[in-house]
């Protein structure tokens, strides 16, 4: 991002809407905050570290928690952006090394739910018809009736952000972000090297990823071709 860019993201923090929507996230977080313990699911992608980074401004010491794998440096710079958000912002911060989705599930549901049943997820309505239709329907805070998740709480601080609202919020608090970004600046629906393919076509899960769209694993040609390879080696040929 050039110095005209960033400089024309901080002027957008001066207008009415971008004032909106932080106040507006902000009571967000208290509301969730007043329910139960909680913690933010930080991915190290923009929406989430930009929630960490909010949710913070109201709780200083709130929990971080991070599920990752041995794969997640091939992908992206994760472990530059990881380190500088935590020297410049000290955090309460954890991170568990597991495969996806199964050991995440594991984690999450035998001890830090229990402990912690309130978690902050940067979910924006911007990125899918489901999260629109699944806000619209549930609102900012909800709390699950039945299943593996019953009895704990989502909120989403960042559902009415756009993806102009993010960056401004990064250009002005100087946040960390990850190379791969570089790619996708100016794009509403841009997506983190988080995002590649929930199942190949030998069946197979990724072992970090766990998306949706085909699509958005060519971008690894460019931003990560390494990567790129060993995945469409293991997964797809």
């Amino acid at each position: 991002m050039d110095e005209t860019e960033k400089q024309g993201f901080i002027a957008y923090t001066r207008l009415p809407i971008f004032k909106r929507r932080m106040a507006q996230s902000l009571a967000i977080i208290k509301e969730a905050l007043a329910i139960d313990s909680a913690y933010v699911s930080v991915s190290w992608g923009k929406d989430s570290t930009v929630l960490l980074h909010l949710c913070q401004q109201v709780c200083p010491d709130i929990l971080a928690v991070n599920f990752t794998s041995e794969w997640r440096d091939k992908i992206d710079n994760y472990n530059d952006v990881i380190t500088s958000f935590l020297e410049i912002h000290p955090t309460n911060y954890r991170e568990y090394v597991t495969d996806f989705p199964e050991g995440k599930n594991k984690l999450y549901w035998s001890s830090l739910a229990n402990s912690n049943p309130v978690a902050f997820v940067g979910c924006r309505n911007e990125e899918s018809s489901n999260r629109r239709i699944s806000y619209r329907t549930n609102g900012a805070i909800y709390q699950y009736t039945q299943g593996i998740r019953q009895g704990t709480y989502r909120a989403w601080p960042l559902a009415c952000w756009s993806w102009q609202d993010v960056w401004a919020y990064i250009c002005s608090h100087d946040i960390p972000y990850l190379a791969s970004y570089e790619h996708c600046l100016n794009q509403a629906k841009d997506s983190s090297r988080t995002a590649i393919i929930h199942k190949s076509k030998k069946g197979k899960f990724h072992p970090h990823v766990h998306t949706i769209m085909k699509k958005q694993s060519e971008m690894l040609k460019v931003t990560a071709p390494e990567f790129y390879r060993e995945f469409m080696e293991d997964y797809y040929e």
